[in-house]
C-alpha cells in the first residue's frame, strides 16, 4: 500500500519536531559566537619560534647574499688574467714622502690593492684583517699593499658613448677635491683604528682608477665598482684575484692566495 492510499497520510503535514526557523536560528547562533583565535595567539611559543627563524634568515641574507651574488672566491672575476688598466692615484695622507702611484709601479712586486671607504661598514669590518696581513707580508721585499680610499659621493652617475666602444663611464663629482681635508681626516682615523699607520693612503679624486677598472671588464661582463674590492696583482701587473665585498673569513683566502703568488714569484 502506498502512502497515498493511507487515509492518515497528509503530504502537507509538518514532520514532528521540525522547526521552520531552525536554520535561521542556527545561523544567528553561529554569528553570535566569538571569532576563533588565530594560531599565533593560541601558541605563543610557536610564534616566537617562527619570528626567530625569520630573523635568522634575514640576517643570513643580509650578511651572505652579497657574497653569493658577487661570488668572491678571488678566482672567478671577469678581469682575472688581464693586465692592469692604466691608472694613477694621488696621495691622500699628509705625507711628503708619498708619491703618486701608477699602474707601472705594480711591475716587480706582488701587490694587494684595497679599494674602500671610511663610510663603508663592510670596509671597516675587513680593515683590521687586512692590516694584519699587511704587517706580516710586508716583511717580504717583493710585496706591497696599496690602500685607496673613496668618498661616498665621488661619482654622480654614469654616462655612455664616452669611450670608443660605447661603454659606461663614471661621472665624477667636480666638488670632490674641495672635501680633501675632511675626507683625509676620516680616512686616516679609520685606517689607524684598524691598525694601519695612516700615512700611506691614496685616493682617486679624478676617478681615473675607478673608471679604468670600470672599463677593463671584457665585453658583456661589466659589473661596476663595489666597496670593498681587493685586487691581487702579480709582479707583471696582471690581475690574479679579485674579492668583492667582505664576509667573515674571507681574509684567510686573501692571505693564502697572496702568499701562494709570492711563493711562485720567488721560485721564478
Amino acid at each position: 500500500m502506498s502512502e497515498n492510499d493511507n487515509p492518515q497520510y497528509d503530504p502537507f503535514a509538518v514532520p514532528e519536531g521540525y522547526d521552520p526557523n531552525g536554520a535561521e536560528k542556527q545561523q544567528q547562533e553561529e554569528q553570535a559566537l566569538p571569532p576563533e583565535e588565530p594560531w599565533y595567539k593560541k601558541n605563543p611559543a610557536m610564534t616566537n619560534f617562527v619570528a626567530l627563524v625569520i630573523a635568522i634568515i634575514a640576517v643570513a641574507l643580509f650578511v651572505y647574499l652579497p657574497q653569493v651574488l658577487h661570488k668572491s672566491t678571488g678566482a672567478d672575476y671577469p678581469t682575472i688574467g688581464y693586465p692592469s688598466p692604466v691608472f694613477q692615484i694621488e696621495p691622500l695622507s699628509d705625507n711628503e714622502n708619498l708619491k703618486p702611484f701608477t699602474s707601472y709601479n705594480l711591475v716587480g712586486k706582488t701587490t694587494l690593492v684595497n679599494i674602500w671607504g671610511p663610510w663603508c661598514g663592510s670596509c671597516l669590518q675587513e680593515a683590521p684583517h687586512l692590516s694584519a696581513i699587511n704587517k706580516e707580508l710586508s716583511k717580504n721585499p717583493n710585496f706591497q699593499y696599496i690602500s685607496v680610499a673613496y668618498p661616498p659621493d665621488l661619482a654622480t652617475g654614469f654616462e655612455k658613448e664616452k669611450t670608443v666602444d660605447g661603454k659606461f663611464v663614471l661621472k665624477i663629482n667636480p666638488d670632490i677635491k674641495e672635501q680633501k681635508d675632511l675626507f683625509r681626516k676620516m680616512s686616516v682615523d679609520a685606517a689607524t683604528s684598524a691598525g694601519f699607520s695612516g700615512k700611506e693612503i691614496y685616493w682617486d679624486p679624478d676617478g681615473i682608477l675607478a673608471n679604468a677598472l670600470f672599463q677593463s671588464f671584457p665585453e658583456g661582463k661589466q659589473r661596476g665598482i663595489a666597496f670593498p674590492t681587493t685586487i691581487l696583482f702579480d709582479n707583471q701587473k696582471v690581475i690574479r684575484a679579485v674579492w668583492v665585498g667582505y664576509t667573515p673569513g674571507l681574509e684567510k683566502q686573501i692571505e693564502e692566495k697572496t702568499k701562494e703568488l709570492l711563493n711562485q714569484t720567488s721560485e721564478q
